[in-house]
């Protein structure tokens, strides 16, 4: 057994991380809080210590921490995450709270490319009344999902589909034109990005990033596809790129009155959600 304080000198010499990450590592690999690590003096068998190690190993190499961990707070909830999904990040969770604000009675939501979950099911979390059809074309993100509905005590409000967006409603036609809210965070990267972390290349699904035609092609055919699932005057929350907003409110006037489609900034100040409400439609 060896006191923790001396494993730590060892492994901040070798392998410097942020204290913030340092600390999420050493709380989930010897499962105890972070004002353990600072108050008490722990001892760590042998065992623990390798895989204290390896998990430091792994950071240090570039490794997200979220699929070292298994684990991303999203908005208000801790969410399962695994390397079959995107990573959730926080200017999403602007996307949530844009919908809240707009549609907080809402009662059926589709969230398109769903990915982990964390948007549609912190959206159903927030309103007890809503259900959500979550729409996926990778079965392990399903999975991963539904793990995250169970953990929410969701999952009885959730239907989990997985096929092309667009299969729902040639499977499902009379679901055309019921639902109130379509959200979603689209593969909307450009390939040639020079800003994208290498992390993000080396470890994120690549399929949940990019999109072809500079980053629009999802963007506007989720867009199409939700102008068909929504009701008459039902919603729509998309997250974009900050560069992609004028292209896209261009794209989306060519179907809807011009004051029904809008652009949001997230907290940097850079342009990231589209809006837009059904009931301009052409």
């Amino acid at each position: 057994m060896k006191r923790l304080k001396d494993i730590l000198n060892i492994l901040d010499g070798k392998y410097p991380l942020e204290r913030f990450e340092r600390d999420r590592l050493i709380s989930y690999g010897l499962n105890i809080t972070r004002e353990q690590i600072y108050s008490e003096d722990i001892l760590v068998s042998l065992e623990k210590e390798a895989f204290l190690v390896k998990l430091f190993q792994r950071r240090f190499s570039g490794e997200p921490i979220a699929y070292i961990t298994g684990q991303q707070f999203f908005y208000k909830n801790p969410f399962i995450i695994t390397s079959k999904v995107l990573i959730p990040r926080p200017e999403t969770e602007g996307l949530v709270e844009l919908a809240l604000e707009t549609v907080k009675n809402a009662k059926k939501i589709v969230d398109i490319g769903t990915g982990s979950g964390c948007i549609g099911l912190s959206l159903v979390k927030e309103i007890p009344r809503a259900h959500l059809l979550a729409i996926d074309i990778s079965e392990e993100a399903l999975l991963v999902a539904k793990e995250n509905a169970k953990r929410l005590g969701v999952s009885d409000r959730v239907w989990f589909f997985k096929e092309n967006a667009e299969d729902f409603l040639r499977k499902h036609p009379e679901e055309k034109g019921q639902w109130e809210v379509v959200v979603s965070n689209p593969p909307y990267l450009k390939k040639e990005d020079p800003f994208i972390e290498d992390s993000v290349l080396q470890y994120e699904p690549h399929e949940a990033l990019f999109a072809p035609e500079e980053g629009l092609y999802f963007l506007k055919k989720f867009f199409l596809l939700a102008l068909e699932l929504l009701s008459p005057v039902g919603w729509g929350f998309f997250e974009i790129g900050a560069d992609q907003a004028e292209s896209m409110l261009q794209y989306c006037q060519g179907f809807l009155e011009k004051s029904q489609v809008s652009v949001k900034r997230d907290l940097a100040g850079r342009n990231r959600y589209l809006l837009f409400r059904k009931d301009g439609i052409k």
